[in-house]
């Protein structure tokens, strides 16, 4: 028999019975009519066409887990979206033809991952190990057809989970040395005196804010940092080590990586003389994350009203002429 494929003008001579293999090289891309024909040995024919569908996948992705307002940089010419937290990739694959595959791939991965696809849809598991996902990362998902068609969809992100933290400068008119330490281990309070008094006049403290996340070597805090006090005889409530930001925090302006805050204790009806305060502080990073209490012992300064006077005996006067 005789085969031919129209669109390249190629023949191939068979016998009855034989199997030629055409490679994908030979299909252009879009529809290939194939045609066999079969003749005999006085020249009587029939044939055969079939449709060979040589185009490229086409991948919808619908759903990333990442939210919509996640902080983003910029990293060579890519836009990074900040996480917090672990997220599926949802999404839809379609063809005109043969799909041979679906595979994604993180950048810090040496190796691709199969996509089971159901009806043509897809869901990538959430990362359960970010060990090495503290470092700009680009997901890329590709769909091959069996003739070597691909199309490709990127997410890129990053993963931060580490807490902001903070210090505590100067109170009042002392300078304080409350450090603020950008490692992973525990604040070093050196001046030990968070217990001060206030006779009716502005409560001033002073401090520095720091995301104190560096394994990308991308600061996120500086433009991302809110800084929150709280002020009450009771302590705020308290979640997995952190303190839970309702509407009893008030925030604090933060320029350059430094936040200030005046109190005002001149109601005296609500501030009485000798009743004491609590005065608590948490950070949040652009991402969400929230100061942890035990790495931030300088999280709370006591404050006692003291509206009363000294009082000055009667002296003893001598006169002398």
């Amino acid at each position: 028999g005789t085969a031919t494929l129209n669109e390249t003008s190629k023949k191939f001579e068979w016998t009855i019975n034989n199997t030629e293999l055409i490679t994908k090289d030979y299909f252009k891309k879009g529809d290939n009519n194939f045609e066999i024909i079969v003749t005999d040995n006085i020249g009587n024919e029939n044939s055969v066409e079939k449709v060979i569908y040589n185009n490229t996948p086409v991948i919808n992705i619908t759903s990333t887990g990442i939210p919509e307002n996640a902080p983003k940089f910029i990293k060579d010419r890519k836009e990074y979206s900040y996480i917090k937290e672990s997220f599926e990739v949802s999404g839809t694959v379609s063809i005109e033809g043969i799909l041979k595959d679906v595979k994604y791939k993180d950048s810090n991965k040496q190796n691709a991952t199969d996509v089971t696809l159901n009806n043509g849809k897809f869901t990538i598991p959430a990362i359960t190990d970010f060990t090495d996902y503290h470092q700009p990362i680009t997901r890329t998902i590709t769909a091959t057809s069996v003739y070597g068609l691909s199309a490709s969809q990127e997410i890129n992100f990053v993963y931060d989970n580490v807490a902001p933290r903070f210090g505590i400068t100067k109170v009042l008119d002392e300078t304080v040395n409350w450090a603020m330490n950008n490692s992973d281990s525990t604040y070093s309070v050196t001046t030990a005196k968070q217990k001060y008094g206030t006779k009716n006049k502005k409560f001033e403290i002073t401090g520095n804010v720091s995301d104190g996340w560096n394994q990308a070597q991308i600061a996120d805090c500086q433009s991302g940092a809110k800084f929150y006090y709280y002020l009450e005889k009771t302590e705020p409530s308290i979640s997995n080590g952190k303190y839970v930001i309702d509407d009893n925090w008030h925030q604090v302006s933060v320029s350059k990586d430094i936040w200030k805050e005046a109190l005002n204790f001149e109601d005296e009806t609500k501030y009485a003389d000798k009743s004491e305060w609590k005065l608590y502080f948490v950070a949040v990073d652009n991402v969400g994350n929230v100061s942890e209490i035990s790495k931030n012992p300088n999280a709370k300064v006591t404050i006692t009203i003291d509206n009363t006077s000294p009082t000055v005996g009667n002296p003893n006067v001598d006169v002398y002429n």
